[in-house]
């Protein structure tokens, strides 16, 4: 599945596949993110090789708010479906949210 991420004034493209041995592998831009997760209540816990950290994710699918330790940030996830619909002239601008 492909997301386009928008957060801190930048825009991001996400692949996430599950692979048949049920990993999930994440691409940023085309670059593989070599990260362990394991989903906890609210959020995930990201290993990155010695570092750590539990990230808290809310809100809504469209419009979420992201805390890792004291970094907030505001999250715009766009999925494929999402895009259609404003193709189609389904959503109204006013109702797509860009995270600053």
């Amino acid at each position: 599945m492909r997301y386009t991420v928008r957060l801190g004034g930048g825009q991001y493209e996400v692949d996430v596949h599950r692979t048949e041995a049920g990993v999930l592998s994440v691409w940023v831009d085309g670059e593989p993110v070599d990260l362990d997760m394991v989903a906890v209540p609210g959020g995930l816990h990201v290993l990155d090789g010695t570092e750590s950290e539990t990230v808290r994710i809310g809100g809504e699918p469209e419009r979420l708010s992201v805390a890792a330790g004291a970094l907030r940030l505001a999250v715009e996830v766009e999925t494929p479906r999402r895009r259609a619909r404003k193709r189609r002239g389904e959503i109204a601008p006013q109702h797509c949210i860009t995270a600053v």
